[in-house]
C-alpha cells in the first residue's frame, strides 16, 4: 500500500470524491476539512472531485482548493476520475455519498490507494427495487466492503445504524463533524424586534417541519408576535405552506427557501429549533453554536452526543410540540439562560467540535489504514 515515505515530512495525499451538484452537509464537511487542512500543508495534500462544474466547485476554488469537475456522465466520469487518480497518485481515495462511493470505488480498482468512505447520516428510506437509484445505492453499499475499504461515521448513532443494518463494527471509526469558527461575539438583536425562531434543513420527511409548525402555533398562543423562519427547500414545501395556512399561521411563518447567507440569517434569530426524526451532527447546528445562538433540540440521532443540556443547548424531553415549545419559551423568557447557552455553544465549537479536531482525527484514520 502506498504511503508517505518513512521518516519524511511528506503530507498524506488525499482525493475526496462526491456528487457536489448542490450544497448540503457533505459539501460543508468537505469545505471544513479543506479550510483546516489549508493551515496544515505539511500534514495533508487534498484534492476535491465533484460531479460537475458549478457553484459548489466554484466555492472550493475560491477558497484555494484543487478541484476537478468530472465531464460527461456515467462511465465517462469514472474514466476521467481514474485518469485523475493515476496522475495524482493519492494515498487515500475518500468517498462521500452514494455517487461518490460508486465513482471512487470503481475508478480506484487496481490502484495503490486506500478507499475510505464517510457515512454522513443514517440510512433514509428511498426508492424500491427496480429503480436506478436503488441499484446504485446497493452497489455503493457493497463495493467498499468488497474492496476492504474502511468507514468513518460522523457520530455514534450513524455508526450504530449501519452496524445494525449490514456493516461490521470493526470497519467503522467515529469522527464527528467540526467547524472552523472565526466569528466574533454575537451581536445583540435589534431593540423592539419580535421574537423569532427558526429551523434549517431540506424540506423532506425526516426533518419533520410539520412539527416545527406546531411549535410555532403553540408559542404564538402566548406570544402572538412570534415569527418562525424555515430556511431550506425541498419536495414538501407546497404541503407545508398549505398546512401553515390551515393552522392560521399566515405571516407568522416565513418560507425562505435555500439561502446562501445562512450565517447572516442565524444572526436574526433568537433560538434555532430542531424537530428532526433523525440527525447526525448537522452543520446548521455547528453554525448556530459558532454564532452563539441558543438551540433547542430533541434527543435524537447524534444531537445528544454533542449537546449538553443547559450548558450549550436545551434538550427537549420528548420530540413533541409541547416539549420543544417549553424549551424555546424558557430561553425567550430568561435572558441570563440565553447568555449562558450562547457562551457554552461557542466554547463547544472552539474545542470538541472544531474543524481542527476533525482534521486531526481524520488524519489519524488515514495513518492507521496506511500503516497496515
Amino acid at each position: 500500500m502506498a504511503s508517505p515515505e518513512s521518516g519524511s515530512a511528506a503530507p498524506i495525499r488525499v482525493v475526496h470524491v462526491t456528487d457536489g451538484s448542490v450544497w448540503a452537509g457533505m459539501e460543508s464537511h468537505l469545505l471544513q476539512l479543506h479550510l483546516a487542512g489549508r493551515e496544515r500543508p505539511d500534514a495533508v495534500d487534498a484534492r476535491f472531485v465533484f460531479s460537475e462544474a458549478g457553484p459548489v466547485a466554484d466555492r472550493f476554488r475560491a477558497e484555494g482548493a484543487a478541484v476537478l469537475a468530472l465531464p460527461g456522465s456515467g462511465r465517462a466520469r469514472i474514466r476521467a476520475l481514474r485518469r485523475h487518480l493515476r496522475e495524482a497518485r493519492p494515498h487515500v481515495v475518500h468517498a462521500h455519498g452514494y455517487l461518490g462511493v460508486l465513482w471512487a470505488g470503481l475508478a480506484s480498482v487496481g490502484l495503490d490507494a486506500e478507499l475510505l468512505v464517510t457515512l454522513h447520516a443514517s440510512v433514509e428510506p428511498g426508492p424500491g427495487p427496480g429503480t436506478r437509484i436503488w441499484w446504485y445505492n446497493r452497489l455503493a453499499r457493497w463495493l467498499p466492503v468488497l474492496r476492504a475499504g474502511a468507514f468513518v461515521a460522523v457520530c455514534e448513532d450513524v455508526r450504530d445504524d449501519y452496524v445494525r443494518r449490514w456493516l461490521p463494527a470493526a470497519r467503522i471509526r467515529v469522527v464527528r463533524n467540526g467547524l472552523l469558527c472565526r466569528r466574533g461575539e454575537p451581536a445583540p438583536r435589534e431593540a423592539g424586534a419580535p421574537p423569532r425562531i427558526g429551523c434549517v434543513g431540506r424540506l423532506v420527511p425526516v426533518k419533520d417541519h410539520a412539527l416545527f409548525l406546531r411549535v410555532v402555533e403553540r408559542l404564538r398562543r402566548s406570544r402572538p408576535a412570534l415569527e418562525g423562519w424555515i430556511l431550506g427547500d425541498g419536495p414538501l414545501r407546497g404541503a407545508l405552506e398549505s398546512e401553515a395556512r390551515e393552522r392560521g399561521l399566515g405571516s407568522g411563518v416565513a418560507f425562505l427557501g435555500g439561502v446562501d447567507d445562512v450565517a447572516e440569517r442565524l444572526d436574526a434569530l433568537d433560538v434555532l429549533v430542531f424537530t428532526s426524526r433523525s440527525e447526525g451532527v448537522p452543520y446548521a447546528l455547528l453554525e448556530a453554536l459558532c454564532a452563539g445562538l441558543p438551540v433547542v433540540a430533541p434527543r435524537v440521532g447524534g444531537l445528544p452526543e454533542v449537546l449538553r443540556h443547559e450548558e450549550n443547548a436545551l434538550l427537549a424531553d420528548a420530540r413533541s410540540a409541547e416539549s420543544i415549545a417549553e424549551g424555546v419559551e424558557r430561553i425567550l423568557a430568561d435572558p441570563a439562560l440565553a447568555r449562558r447557552l450562547s457562551a457554552g455553544a461557542r466554547r463547544s465549537v472552539a474545542g470538541e467540535l472544531s474543524a481542527e479536531r476533525m482534521l486531526d482525527e481524520t488524519l489519524a484514520v488515514y495513518r492507521e489504514r496506511l500503516a497496515r
